[in-house]
């Protein structure tokens, strides 16, 4: 992404209001919208169900007038990638993204899924707190209002052994979910390939995979206990999904139904944060109840990991060259010294 100040970031959202505000200068106020909400997930998901909430409380909120109907995207014809694209050009108007799948926006929006950054919930809450400006003014740069993000539990590995060194993943055939993770294990000699999780079961059956890189939630999900033996809880990323909204969508609404889903959002955030913490917990004790065995890696084995990821973390920060994101950097080192 270019090194724009953020002022210049939000010249784009400037030059569509006033043409919004020229072109219809009498705005119908407390005007009811009913707008499709794209989801990623099936409905049991919880980043699903947190999208759920947000259109019951915008509609509460709003006293009824915003209507917000959740949709598959696979309904609305849409791949995981192309998902940021479309709702940049309000087709759908609003979505729940996995924030990864937007790095073709910008590198930003890769932030979450670089290996080994935080090791908690409460340090990924913090990083997520610190990097949000730097979100929001991307967002706006690609006209998107960014509403909320959430989680995932923490990404580890399914695999018939525990996952302790490069050497367990060396020409081992592994499902990873993003350009981060694709180039990290690569790096590390795995045989790294970016796959949806429901192609997982018939590329191991056809002996093309060996072991998954996800959540406790999407292992819980898909039923990998099935598949594999032992599941290392390796903390390799904590990465988020946004919910963010179109922006001529977003200025068709009156200011009583933007502080509707302001503050429906807003609750969303907290509730899906511990929810994603809550999961976790129950897709542990559920894998670990089907026979799974669950690994705790050694300190050494996350210092190693953590070594590995030094290089792709300094090449993110210096490729970015974005403000925001340095200085929300300079925020979580020095919060760390202390």
């Amino acid at each position: 992404m270019p090194r724009f100040s953020r002022a210049v970031l939000a010249l784009p959202i400037l030059a569509v209001a006033m043409a919004v505000l020229l072109v219809s200068p009498q705005k119908v106020h407390a005007e009811s919208l009913r707008l499709v909400m794209a989801a990623s997930y099936d409905p049991g998901n919880f980043h699903t169900k947190g999208a759920q909430r947000l259109a019951e409380l915008a509609a509460k909120y709003s006293g009824g007038t915003l209507d917000i109907r959740i949709v598959p995207r696979q309904d609305l014809g849409l791949a995981a990638k192309a998902l940021p694209g479309a709702v940049g050009k309000g087709e759908p108007p609003l979505a729940d993204i996995f924030m990864a799948s937007a790095q073709p926006l910008s590198p930003v929006f890769g932030l979450s899924s670089l290996p080994m950054l935080v090791s908690t919930f409460d340090q990924a809450r913090e990083m997520y707190n610190l990097m949000r400006p730097a979100y929001e003014a991307v967002c706006d740069f690609w006209d998107l209002r960014f509403l909320y993000a959430a989680p995932w539990p923490p990404s580890g590995i399914f695999a018939q052994g525990p996952v302790l060194t490069a050497e367990d993943l060396e020409k081992q055939y592994l499902r990873v979910y993003d350009a981060n993770s694709a180039d990290f294990f690569q790096s590390m000699g795995a045989k790294a390939q970016i796959m949806n999780l429901g192609d997982v079961p018939f590329a191991h059956r056809a002996g093309r995979l060996d072991m998954v890189l996800t959540s406790s939630e999407s292992g819980m999900e898909h039923r990998f206990a099935d598949l594999f033996s032992h599941f290392t809880r390796l903390g390799y990323a904590y990465p988020l999904n946004m919910a963010v909204i179109h922006v001529l969508t977003w200025l068709k609404l009156d200011p009583a139904q933007q502080a509707a889903l302001t503050r429906a959002a807003k609750e969303v955030d907290t509730r899906q944060w511990l929810a994603a913490k809550a999961n976790d917990k129950t897709a542990t004790q559920f894998l670990a109840s089907r026979g799974m065995v669950l690994v705790d890696p050694p300190a050494e084995t996350v210092r190693a990991f953590q070594a590995a990821a030094v290089p792709m973390i300094r090449s993110f920060l210096h490729e970015t060259g974005d403000d925001d994101v340095r200085r929300a950097w300079t925020a979580w080192r020095e919060g760390r010294k202390r």
